[in-house]
This record gives C-alpha cells, structure tokens and sequence, in this order.
C-alpha cells in the first residue's frame, strides 16, 4: 500500500522544432526540486518512455507521428518510447504499471490525472494512485518526471502535484498545457492540443530534461 504524503521522505540519491521562450519553460519547471534530489539518478541509459493517457496517444493531432512523444524523440534525437491510453485515470494507468517490471527505461515521463479531474475523481484517491504510479516506475530503475494538467476548477492541485514529486524525488513540469489549452491555433478540442499543441508540449518537456541534465 503506498505511503501517505507525511509518511515520505525527500530521496536523492523518432519531431519538428518549436521555439519557446526560457523564461517560460523556467516558469513552468519552477517548484520542481534541484537535479540532484531526483531518485535515481544517472539514468540507467538512453531510453525514454512516455507513459500516460491521451495526451501521451496524440489524441487531436494530425498523425500518429505529431504526437509529443513523436517530437520529443525528433528534439532529443533519442528512440521514445509511447505507452499513452486515451481515457485513463490513474486507476487504470496504475493498473497497467506492472510493464515496468520488465522494462527498463533510464527516463519515464508520466502525464496522467486530467481524466480524473473530468470525471471528478476525488483528490485522495487520485493522490494514493499517484504515489503507487510514481514508485513503481522508479522501483524498475527509471528517472521519473511528471507533467502536470490541471483545470480552472482545480487550482490548487498544481501545487499538490508538485508537494508529491518534491517528497518523492520526481521532477515535475508544472502545468504542462499551459498557453496551449484553450488556444483555438493550439487546440484541436476543449482538452487536447491539436499538431503544433504538441511540438510546444514536446520541446517544454525537452527543456526540462536539459534543464536538470538528464540529457544534453
């Protein structure tokens, strides 16, 4: 059974280009937690996996090859890895967490937790499965970093997020749909990017992991 949030201790132990500002991309990252603090570290080698739901799949982009897994392989010039199920809460994403036994990934990028926000999940179900998500990725071996979503009616959940990654040496993007969500030139609906959503999405999270120098 994962631990409760007081219970944890911090632990330190094939894509277009899209150009955003730094000081942006700082923003976003900001709350996150030195490099150093992330469980894990140095990644146990190359590999990248995206892990999550239909933000992760591409829903609303144009092909299966401008999703932001897509780009992000494309900035990194690295193979990337798309584990993304459209609809998942963190119910199901936790359920489907075992594949990481067998996997290893020296990153995984974890975007879940929007669909609990429709579906109105209630935050400490969705903060247990969140923590169980989180260390049974890290037990395979990985470095975990967690991009946050969240929505008008949950404004305080983006600090939740980043109170748990903090605890467990996760680096965390915070509010990853920024500027995107919203933005009919950026949109394909009122929840997903549409292609050039995703490029923005893709380099934000690029420069994350460039930023704490978990690749160059």
């Amino acid at each position: 059974m994962p631990p409760k949030m007081d219970d944890l201790k911090q632990t330190k132990t094939s894509v277009r280009r899209f150009s955003i500002p730094v000081l942006l991309v700082t923003l976003l990252v900001s709350g996150c937690g030195k490099s150093d603090d992330l469980l894990n570290l140095p990644p146990q080698n190359l590999e990248i996996c995206c892990f999550g739901d239909s933000l992760v799949f591409g829903t609303g982009a144009a092909s299966s090859e401008e999703n932001y897994p897509s780009y992000l392989a494309e900035i990194l010039n690295r193979d990337v890895t798309e584990w993304g199920t459209p609809g998942d809460t963190t119910a199901q994403a936790l359920a489907k967490c075992d594949r990481f036994a067998d996997a290893k990934f020296g990153i995984v990028i974890v975007t879940i937790g929007g669909n609990d926000i429709l579906k109105r999940v209630r935050w400490p179900e969705t903060e247990k499965n969140l923590i169980a998500i989180l260390e049974k990725v890290q037990a395979s071996g990985a470095v975990v970093v967690f991009t946050g979503v969240t929505g008008p009616l949950n404004p305080t959940r983006d600090k939740l997020y980043g109170k748990i990654c903090r605890a467990m040496g996760v680096l965390y993007i915070s509010e990853i749909l920024d500027g995107i969500k919203g933005n009919p030139d950026l949109s394909a609906d009122a929840v997903h990017p549409n292609s050039k959503g995703y490029k923005i999405m893709a380099e934000r999270v690029a420069t994350a992991l460039r930023d704490a120098k978990l690749v160059e």
